[in-house]
């Protein structure tokens, strides 16, 4: 059995059905697959088990068991928009991420070597920042997650993506006495949507950004799935970072370790073919 893990973020802001798509995940005839069991605390094991992996899912940072309430995530982001006192939109996530591969490593039941990552939109946000920042992580493929944040300002397709956070986006608005989130409050260089990202994820518009954190990902396998009218990853938003990644893959002499598949018709949600082609990309080069 190879032994690799495979975390899946939470799932956040799905128009599909997750369990659907993930049922279309392909078993293999695995001897003991009727043993598979879960482990340890709150951990879950998805569709990946019944192909062979150490298969783990965690709740995001303010979700889930993670939650004192259906409040806790709303809070925490106003919370850092006007304190600073945490990173709640992606990074405190992709610190339990990175601790979590210091823990996975060490397990013998595990091949450090062969550890792999994927989400889904937030989650596929944590696992392209955790990929980026971390090499434990071997391979990767975040799902309707990975987008150009500076893009979308410069090019007025913030909305939907603000959309998605609205709440902290209207605290700031009150607390900055503008009357509406809008366009032209966006084209300011000290425009409320690049303080407020500046505030809950430092970076995220600028140096940590896809352009330059996508390509630190070569060498080891990253593949990209996204939809192609996906309106919160607006897919031209993905040339620059594309283009860079498919230049570092390149210069690594292995070009066939980088792939974005962008599915015709298909907006803010998770797809079967996009289950099948993850979970292909994971038995390519972990197994």
């Amino acid at each position: 059995m190879p032994r690799s893990f495979v975390p899946s973020s939470f799932i956040f802001f799905v128009l599909d059905d997750p369990l659907k798509a993930m049922e279309s995940c392909p078993k293999e005839g695995i001897p003991n697959r009727k043993d598979l069991k879960e482990e340890n605390l709150y951990l879950r094991t998805e569709a990946y088990a019944s192909r062979g992996y150490v298969a783990v899912a965690i709740d995001s940072r303010y979700h889930g068991d993670r939650a004192s309430s259906m409040t806790t995530y709303r809070e925490a982001l106003v919370s850092s928009w006007r304190k600073g006192d945490t990173m709640p939109f992606v990074f405190d996530t992709v610190w339990d991420l990175i601790k979590l591969a210091d823990y996975l490593t060490q397990r013998e039941d595990i091949d450090p070597s062969k550890i792999g990552i994927t989400g889904e939109s937030l989650g596929g946000m944590h696992a392209w920042f955790a990929a980026a920042a971390d090499t434990c992580y071997a391979v990767a493929v975040p799902i309707i997650g990975v987008q150009g944040f500076r893009w979308s300002i410069d090019h007025d397709k913030w909305q939907s993506r603000v959309d998605s956070i609205k709440d902290v986006f209207q605290e700031a608005r009150v607390d900055l006495g503008k009357r509406v989130i809008d366009k032209e409050v966006v084209e300011n260089v000290s425009c409320i949507y690049h303080r407020v990202w500046d505030r809950i994820a430092p970076g995220l518009a600028s140096q940590f950004d896809s352009p330059y954190t996508i390509p630190i990902i070569a060498p080891r396998p990253l593949l990209i799935l996204n939809g192609e009218k996906d309106p919160r990853c607006p897919l031209e938003g993905l040339e620059i970072p594309k283009s860079r990644a498919r230049k570092a893959y390149e210069e690594a002499h292995c070009p066939d370790k980088f792939k974005l598949i962008a599915q015709p018709g298909i907006g803010h949600e998770l797809t079967k073919f996009m289950v099948k082609e993850a979970s292909d990309w994971f038995d390519r080069f972990l197994k």
